[in-house]
């Protein structure tokens, strides 16, 4: 169900966009998909659940698997970002975020998560920028040290259910929990700039249950695309939005 804030933003958003698709990948309907990040021009993907959850590497020629982490069964992972080189992912209640060095993929160090909840992760200005579920984004160090709460917003409302996340320029884009949309956020103001409308990749995928939702969002800078999926979807997609060049 949308919240009020949501429903007025996108009434109000005078720029609401649609993904233009750039290509279609297959993507394993077993991965309950939290995040993705690109590093190095290689994707990486984080999938949920306890018992479940894994850390994996994805080829962006055919969707598939090249290297896959298996997380402790009592972790339900989250999302991901790329710092300094390093993969740093959040886990939903276990307190606790962690990082990994490459090739191969390995756990390098685990730091305890202040807020109650991790949902989404994004690095920015050399720290890193983290969600609950709520409006409120946190800023951390590298060691998850508490810098600044930020408050997203929309027509001086605040803006919920921010999940997943990813930074282009300027911009912080999220997406929203139960939703087919993604916000994109000025990160000098925190408040929406405008509404990506995802209805058709959902469209496309035809998720077999209404708990499959959008999830995870990262952009490739090297390839111009924002990749995006959503949770046990059958389908990767490389998409761009409209008048994409003016949010750098």
């Amino acid at each position: 169900m949308l919240g009020l804030a949501l429903i007025k933003a996108q009434i109000a958003c005078e720029s609401k966009v649609v993904p233009d698709v750039v290509a279609v990948l297959p993507h394993d309907s077993g991965a309950f998909t939290q995040g993705l990040a690109v590093l190095d021009g290689e994707l990486y993907e984080s999938t949920g659940l306890e018992g479940q959850s894994t850390l994996r590497r994805l080829c962006t020629k055919t969707g598939g698997v090249l290297e896959s982490l298996a997380m402790k069964a009592d972790v339900f992972g989250e999302d991901i970002t790329v710092l300094d080189g390093k993969i740093y992912q959040l886990t939903y209640t276990s307190g606790k975020a962690i990082s990994y060095a490459m090739h191969p993929l390995a756990p390098s160090d685990e730091f305890a998560l202040p807020q109650k909840e991790g949902w989404g992760l994004a690095a920015w200005n050399g720290a890193l920028l983290a969600s609950d579920g709520s409006h409120r984004l946190r800023e951390y160090s590298r060691k998850f040290e508490l810098l600044e709460t930020h408050r997203v917003s929309a027509m001086g409302t605040p803006l919920r259910h921010l999940n997943a996340l990813t930074i282009r320029g300027h911009f912080l884009l999220a997406n929203l929990w139960y939703t087919h949309a993604v916000a994109e956020i000025h990160l000098r103001s925190f408040r929406l700039s405008r509404m990506v409308d995802c209805r058709e990749l959902v469209e496309i995928e035809q998720p077999d249950s209404p708990h499959h939702i959008l999830n995870g969002i990262a952009w490739d800078r090297a390839r111009n695309v924002f990749w995006m999926t959503g949770k046990n979807w059958k389908h990767l997609f490389a998409v761009r939005f409209a008048e994409q060049d003016k949010v750098d």
